[in-house]
């Protein structure tokens, strides 16, 4: 993964299936949704971004309704805003994966 980004096409091929996503009072920076919520991404001025993912480990339905939507877009954006402060007290923050489901 990159850790630093000027547009969504530099983090992701499928970038075609994304929407611009804008938070109230939130300048300076670029916001991205896939189309069916379950990937969220923030490019910061500075080029380091955020990326939010929603994984389905229930039947495989994988169907966001209405009311989720909204809770995930006001967590991503609470972490959006959260984030810069937070590194900036704690230094350097890498990038991290939570390991595949199938993996021992």
């Amino acid at each position: 993964m990159p850790t630093k980004a000027k547009q969504l096409s530099e983090i992701t091929d499928e970038y075609s299936s994304y929407s611009q996503l804008s938070f109230e009072g939130k300048g300076g920076g670029q916001g991205w949704v896939k189309r069916d919520y379950t990937t969220m991404i923030w490019i910061y001025p500075d080029g380091h971004y955020l990326e939010m993912f929603v994984f389905d480990l229930g039947g495989g339905e994988h169907v966001i309704n209405d009311a989720l939507k909204g809770g995930l877009v006001r967590t991503f954006q609470e972490l959006v805003n959260d984030i810069p402060e937070y590194s900036k007290n704690a230094g350097s923050i890498h990038y991290t994966s939570t390991p595949s489901w199938g993996s021992n």
